[in-house]
């Protein structure tokens, strides 16, 4: 499967379980949550640890899509509960990880 070029900063890219294909829906979120570990790791020059819970109302698979998010030693993590759907790598923007 074609998820990604060979410039992304996405380590790993699994399928939707219900849909097929990448998680189109949550990389924008992926974006700017890597976009502000950037940022944080930047300014205070350690990679922040913080993890939540992300509800999209405009997912194509199912609505509400309920997702996991954990950022651990400058990498951001999208799982469903069980699979890891998206991961950025340390250090990296998660920006242009999947193509249209």
């Amino acid at each position: 499967m074609d998820h990604a070029n060979s410039n992304t900063d996405i380590a790993s890219c699994e399928d939707c379980p219900l849909r097929g294909g990448p998680c189109r829906a949550g990389m924008p979120f992926m974006t700017r949550l890597d976009a502000g570990v950037q940022l944080a790791q930047g300014l205070t020059g350690a990679a922040p640890a913080m993890a939540g819970e992300l509800v999209i109302e405009t997912c194509p698979a199912c609505t509400p899509c309920r997702l996991q998010w954990r950022v651990a030693q400058g990498s951001a993590t999208l799982t469903d509960g069980t699979r890891v759907l998206l991961q950025s790598r340390p250090g990296t923007s998660a920006q242009h990880a999947v193509r249209s």
